[in-house]
């Protein structure tokens, strides 16, 4: 409505000669600026022929494509269940990772970083970005996770392994000669492809949604950036000559590094889109991110969503096996002689050992590792001393203020615990 018209009146009480208006800014309509005709627009946005190679080396003809045939065994896989997006902004720093060891997890380009600080590491790796992974090539394909994802234009960069997925994109956001230039679109069938939105985030929403997640968490997502006047701009594209100001580890995009213009109102725009579709189907997307700027989504409270103190939400084991693509079952089928298999109870949904970093869920007597969710165990069991033992340790090795809190609750309840008995 307020578009409509130039000015708008406080709290939209009826214009009169003694009314204050308020100037309200028209947006420009958007139309491609470089727009020749419809008939070879799609090829620019599919990286078809001549246009793939100004991205990345070709591919030879018979390894060229998506891997349709094992992105189809990941449709609807973790149907119901609830995963987290990690973005990369400041506010990682804030919180304690080790609470999400036992969750579905996206990270994306250079989390490295964060891993040699913390040792976690993502369910789901994913980077779409060109000037990523060829200015990190080396450390991006030496990175291990379950399941790595990447554009099938990047099949040169990237070895296909066990555990590596390709998949087609469509760049028509960024395309300036198609009609779906700035336009977001949203992939419910990534075998069919994934819509670039401006940021990688998009794509695992788009992913995250194909996999069957009904919840899925942001973090990290400050949705904030500052472009320092020193780095060097061609077009969108900008030459770093400092330490990063705008993400988790100052060699993120540093000295040397290129990084694109993060355009956030176009990025907002795709979030938008998301939040429909996700809404649409019955599910939601929350933002679990400490502070930061994006308000496009539903804020909770990342700690809550831990050890059931929001009830609201609730966690599940996870199953990291590498599916067959349907192919292979049939082909498996058809081979198997016709007698009835019994097969023991769970025995479908036990990891895969060859599937890497998988890391079991604790059994109850079993050693635990040091860790921010370790140390809540012990606390909700009542073994403080352990505990405040464990929180000491973790609070020696990381510095952290919460390990010191934990520890200081443990102690009080110990006490507490040893004048009752």
């Amino acid at each position: 409505m307020y578009r409509t018209h130039s000015y708008l009146t406080v709290n939209g009480l009826p214009p009169t000669n003694k009314g204050k208006l308020i100037p309200v800014a028209k947006p420009e309509p958007v139309f491609p600026p470089s727009f020749t005709s419809l008939r070879d627009y799609h090829e620019k946005e599919e990286f078809l022929g001549r246009y793939a190679a100004g991205w990345a080396p070709p591919v030879p003809e018979g390894q060229a494509g998506a891997d349709n045939d094992e992105l189809e065994s990941f449709y609807n896989r973790y149907k119901g269940k609830r995963c987290f997006i990690i973005g990369n902004g400041p506010s990682l720093n804030k919180i304690d990772l080790s609470l999400l060891r036992d969750e579905y997890t996206f990270a994306v380009n250079s989390f490295y970083y964060k891993t040699r600080e913390t040792g976690f590491r993502p369910t789901f790796f994913v980077v779409e970005d060109s000037s990523v992974i060829k200015e990190n090539r080396e450390e991006i394909v030496a990175y291990e996770a379950p399941f790595k994802f990447f554009p099938s234009i990047y099949k040169s960069l990237h070895p296909k392994r066990p555990g590596t997925y390709f998949f087609k994109i469509n760049r028509g956001f960024y395309e300036k000669s198609s009609p779906n230039y700035a336009i977001p679109r949203f992939s419910t069938d990534i075998t069919k492809g994934a819509f670039c939105g401006q940021s990688v985030t998009y794509i695992n929403l788009q992913l995250a949604f194909y996999m069957g997640f009904t919840e899925v968490f942001l973090i990290g997502m400050d949705f904030s950036y500052e472009i320092p006047k020193s780095h060097k701009r061609t077009g969108d594209v900008l030459l770093s000559d400092t330490d990063d100001p705008n993400h988790f580890h100052k060699d993120y995009f540093g000295k040397g590094k290129t990084w694109k213009d993060p355009k956030l109102d176009r990025v907002l725009m795709n979030y938008m889109m998301a939040d429909l579709v996700y809404k649409c189907a019955g599910r939601r997307i929350y933002n679990a991110t400490v502070g930061g700027m994006l308000e496009a989504f539903e804020r909770v409270e990342f700690e809550g969503l831990f050890r059931g103190l929001d009830p609201r939400f609730k966690s599940a084991p996870r199953d990291l096996s590498r599916p067959q693509p349907p192919s292979a079952d049939k082909a498996t089928a058809n081979q198997m002689p016709s007698t009835t298999v019994v097969q023991k109870p769970g025995a479908r949904d036990r990891p895969n050992v060859a599937a890497p970093l998988v890391v079991p869920m604790m059994q109850q007597g079993a050693a635990m590792e040091d860790s921010i969710a370790s140390a809540h165990r012990l606390f909700a069991d009542g073994r403080f001393d352990e505990c405040v033992r464990m929180c000491d340790r973790l609070f020696q090795s990381r510095g952290l203020r919460m390990y010191k809190q934990l520890s200081e609750r443990a102690c009080t309840a110990a006490k507490k615990q040893q004048r009752g008995s």
